[in-house]
């Protein structure tokens, strides 16, 4: 037998951390794996003490250095206090969803998105999963900023719930999107699907989209010249087809999904999100360009960055 999954849930105790706990019944994760609820209290660091020339006493100074130390650590205490609570609430809803999980919790004060970061990277865990937004410890709502910057910084595939605002959840069946061009990334993305354990009834849609490159595209045919694509440059025909059927192939196989393949024109953000809205999807899968340099993970339009910010459901970016 493999190695337990492992899931790392980061959590603030808001709206929107609820709503990624009760997704996950609907993640495809598996029955037995182990789970960190993860959370941080979010400590602001004292003002620097003054430098030399503005104070005239050695003592002086180092007194106030001291009570500035010492009012740090007993504010980070107490952040961590506050934040064990948090996350112990958590723990209960994730073994009543999940009695074969391994739960425990975990407390740290910090900056949220890069001490959920590094604890993935450190653990290691598998899968990140957090809510499309949050609170600051003072109750003031974070615009995605730490999703979006877990999603496009942690070396592990993330998960951003997107927080509805209706808070309405059914049982109808899953609706699954994933963007597919051929590429390693996209079929990591496969992968990641085809290895979860679905309820009955589970659809996916695997869709690829071409950009414009002279030639039109029919929606729903395999271009007959090669095409561009956002991550897997320059498609053939060929290829295309052969890695359409191996990834139905692959998802029929391993999920017991229903798959359908869409093709259309266009660029990746667009399509995927419209079809996204068309399909009433319940996640997104996308794989990661594995871009290692800072400065590329942050390039403006990228699809994955896009797909965080916009899509109407929740996202999944995976890392192989």
């Amino acid at each position: 037998m493999g190695e337990k999954m492992k899931v790392l849930v980061a959590y603030d105790g808001s709206d929107c951390a609820d709503e990624a706990l009760f997704d996950l019944p609907r993640a495809g994760l598996p029955h037995d794996a182990e789970a960190l609820v993860f959370s941080v209290g979010e400590v602001v660091l004292p003002a620097p003490p003054p430098s030399s020339y503005e104070i005239t006493a050695q003592a002086f100074a180092s007194r106030r250095v001291g009570t500035a130390v010492v009012q740090a650590q007993a504010h980070s205490m107490r952040a961590i206090g506050e934040a064990r609570e948090t996350a112990e609430r958590a723990c209960e809803s994730l073994r009543s969803a999940f009695p074969g999980w391994d739960v425990r919790a975990e407390a740290v004060a910090g900056m949220p998105a890069w001490a959920i970061i590094e604890r993935a990277r450190e653990w290691p865990a598998d899968l990140i999963v957090v809510g499309s937004h949050g609170r600051t410890a003072l109750g003031r709502l974070i615009m995605g900023s730490v999703s979006h910057k877990v999603a496009a910084e942690a070396n592990t595939s993330v998960r951003v719930v997107r927080c509805d605002d209706d808070n309405t959840r059914d049982d109808s069946p899953v609706r699954l999107l994933i963007g597919f061009d051929g590429s390693p990334p996209s079929c990591a993305a496969v992968r990641a699907v085809a290895r979860r354990q679905w309820p009955a009834g589970t659809t996916a849609l695997l869709v690829v989209a071409c950009e414009p490159s002279g030639a039109p595209v029919e929606a729903g045919i395999i271009p007959s010249a090669p095409f561009r694509s956002h991550s897997a440059g320059v498609v053939t025909p060929e290829s295309l087809r052969a890695a359409v059927e191996t990834a139905e192939e692959d998802l029929s196989a391993a999920a017991g999904l229903h798959v359908t393949c869409k093709i259309r024109e266009g660029g990746a953000k667009g399509v995927i999100l419209e079809e996204a809205v068309r399909l009433g999807a319940d996640c997104i899968f996308v794989g990661s360009r594995g871009l290692s340099g800072r400065v590329e993970r942050f390039l403006l339009g990228s699809v994955s960055d896009a797909l965080v910010k916009g899509a109407p459901c929740s996202v999944e970016v995976v890392r192989g």
